[in-house]
């Protein structure tokens, strides 16, 4: 909102400028009107002396045509920067693109690698559960071999009560 404020300030100083400048000119040229009629009595003195100011008639026609050329050098100028600043707009959303199209692919290998490492600790989960499982399995193997070692021992030696049993 400020930096608006400031071209409309910038913008309304220079109307005021101009205005003035203006005024200025159509008050010289009246003031020229006035001098001319009440110092000279007759028209033909007055068209002589309006006849001096033709060079001076000229000389502002050539300020307005080099006025027009400055103002086209001006704006000649203005597109080149312009063009220019469009140049390196151009460039910097290119290297923005780049790097978001790096992002993304950075982006895109560290979620595979976080799905690799799930699937890591899932498949680690499943073994540790698989050795406890076959643990489990060779105990109770033990344990029946156990029982069926001791039922054999008991027919080879049928007499012979155990420690600690009551016969």
């Amino acid at each position: 909102m400020h930096m608006a404020n400031d071209s409309f300030r910038h913008a309304f100083g220079d109307l005021l400028r101009l205005l003035g400048l203006g005024l200025v000119a159509l008050l010289a040229w009246a003031g020229t009107l006035l001098l001319a009629v009440r110092f000279l009595p007759d028209w033909e003195a007055r068209g002589q002396f309006g006849d001096l100011f033709g060079s001076v008639n000229a000389l502002f026609s050539g300020m307005a045509l080099a006025g027009v050329v400055y103002s086209l050098y001006l704006q000649r100028k203005e597109i080149q920067l312009l063009r220019e600043d469009l140049v390196h707009a151009s460039e910097g959303q290119k290297q923005t693109l780049l790097l978001s199209r790096e992002q993304s692919r950075h982006q895109k290998a560290s979620a595979q690698l976080a799905s690799i490492n799930a699937l890591f600790s899932y498949h680690q989960q499943q073994l540790a559960q698989a050795r406890l499982d076959q643990d489990t399995v060779l105990i109770r193997a033990s344990k029946a071999e156990l029982a069926a070692l001791q039922r054999h021992l008991e027919t080879f030696l049928p007499n012979e009560q155990p420690k600690g049993s009551v016969a």
